[in-house]
């Protein structure tokens, strides 16, 4: 229904407006985020199209993959490449992918793969392959080394460290070579003549007695003699 004081020219400007907009949406020159969004002509408020004035296309924002920026009747928009042509560089985690419908689609996922045992490997769409070193990859569970990761691969450094060997038959237990090693020199001598020392790898330091020849350092007795751990001698 017309209202008082409005010309019908007015009333219907809108819609002609909207009829034009669908035109251009027919020629594949629709505005940027309007072909985006892919919302019809009229249902698009006004205040939501954008306004990208231009006289050549070259003026407009660039697109997307598979998207060609046009300028039509001074309004910038874009316009879908032709199916089948190749994509640019949207998800460096695919390739052989190509343009349809102004989307890129199809392609196989880039293998990322370094060769390196140590290192985790991934793809990320926008800068593609990358590789971290990961040490812990490379552990020996040898404190005596090292441990690192390069492009070679793993690597395993001698260090000179103290350690334990685990044995409890040695001491100054030190990193030589890679590996922990201790020395059982003196560690159970008791200084008494009259045990035999040793080391078992269980009960530690053992000293058993012996009847070995000894000198009690008493000039008045002879026939020196260990017995029960002790030296002793006759007296005459």
């Amino acid at each position: 229904m017309q209202t008082a004081g409005q010309q019908p020219s007015e009333r219907r400007q809108p819609r002609r407006a909207g009829r034009r907009k669908y035109r251009l949406a027919q020629q594949g020159l629709l505005p940027l985020l309007w072909l985006l969004a892919g919302c019809a002509a009229e249902d698009e408020p006004e205040a939501a199209l954008p306004v990208l004035g231009c006289s050549a296309a070259s003026e407009c924002p660039a697109g997307g993959p598979c998207l060609v920026p046009v300028c039509a009747q001074g309004t910038c928009g874009m316009q879908a490449s032709a199916d089948g042509e190749p994509c640019g560089a949207d998800n460096r985690c695919q390739t052989g992918q190509t343009c349809s419908a102004g989307a890129c689609q199809g392609g196989t996922a880039r293998v990322c793969d370094d060769g390196v045992p140590c290192t985790s490997d991934g793809c990320d769409p926008a800068t593609g392959c990358w590789f971290v070193a990961t040490a812990a990859a490379c552990d020996d569970n040898n404190l005596c080394t090292a441990d690192s990761c390069s492009q070679t691969g793993c690597s395993h450094t001698p260090t000179a460290q103290s350690c334990s060997d685990g044995d409890p038959c040695t001491q100054g237990d030190a990193c030589v070579g890679g590996q922990c090693v201790g020395s059982a020199d003196g560690l159970c001598e008791d200084n008494n003549v009259c045990t035999t020392d040793s080391c078992d790898a269980e009960a530690g330091c053992v000293h058993v007695w012996n009847q070995a020849p000894c000198d009690d350092g008493d000039p008045a007795t002879s026939q020196d003699t260990c017995k029960q751990g002790v030296c002793g001698g006759q007296l005459p």
